[in-house]
């Protein structure tokens, strides 16, 4: 009786089958997404910024729409002085989502580090003028203020404090802060003194007033000619 053969595989159809097997036992090597995403921010907690790249760098190439895991990346670079890279993580990011304080934060951070203050402040001075924020005008003022231009600074917390009706604490602050800098203690102690109008009770405004050799406390306070009074609550 003969016993029927069975067929040889011919040698195309045998490579593609261990082609097969093959990318079938990547597929189930690889790991989590999750788990990926978990390991990069362990990585980055413990300051370990070139394995958190390589980690969210692997997640995102199987997944790049995820903004959070590139913020990571771009954090990671930046961390390592890799300015550049991170320059261009933060570009994709705020072109996602402009309105993200902290994509703009990172991205305009990485211009100056890179020394591109001419795009800088084109880029600052167009978000001021199309949105008009209080955080806008005071982004603006800081980098006019770090990169030397003081007249520049000075009219964005001017328009910070104008935007919020004089009812907020920081451009006051930041006023405080650049004639700090650049020695004008009058104009300096002034700003405080309507910091404290707005906020009597803020700590750090009321030493600051101390060091400066005035009397803090409740009449401390100069009201701002921004101060606008909140509306009346109607019953």
């Amino acid at each position: 009786m003969l016993i029927p053969r069975t067929p040889r595989l011919s040698l195309p159809i045998a490579t593609l089958a261990l082609l097969a097997g093959s990318a079938l036992s990547g597929c189930n090597s690889q790991r989590p997404l999750q788990a990926i995403w978990e390991k990069g921010d362990f990585y980055y907690g413990t300051k370990d910024y070139a394995a958190a790249e390589a980690e969210y760098q692997e997640y995102l190439d199987r997944r790049p729409e995820n903004t959070t895991v590139r913020y990571g990346l771009a954090r990671s670079l930046a961390a390592q002085g890799r300015w550049p890279e991170a320059r261009e993580e933060y570009r994709a990011l705020v072109d996602i989502n402009p309105l993200d304080d902290r994509f703009v934060d990172g991205y305009v951070d990485a211009m100056y580090q890179t020394g591109d203050t001419v795009q800088l402040l084109d880029f600052l001075n167009q978000r001021a003028a199309g949105r008009a924020t209080v955080s806008d005008h005071l982004r603006l003022g800081r980098y006019a203020q770090r990169i030397g231009d003081i007249d520049g600074a000075k009219a964005a917390f001017a328009n910070a404090a104008r935007l919020d009706g004089g009812r907020s604490v920081r451009p006051w602050v930041a006023q405080a802060d650049l004639f700090a800098q650049i020695g004008d203690t009058p104009n300096e102690l002034l700003s405080l003194r309507r910091a404290a109008y707005v906020d009597p009770m803020n700590p750090e405004v009321q030493e600051r007033i101390r060091t400066l050799g005035a009397i803090p406390g409740p009449t401390a306070g100069v009201r701002p000619a921004e101060f606008v009074d909140p509306a009346p609550v109607r019953r």
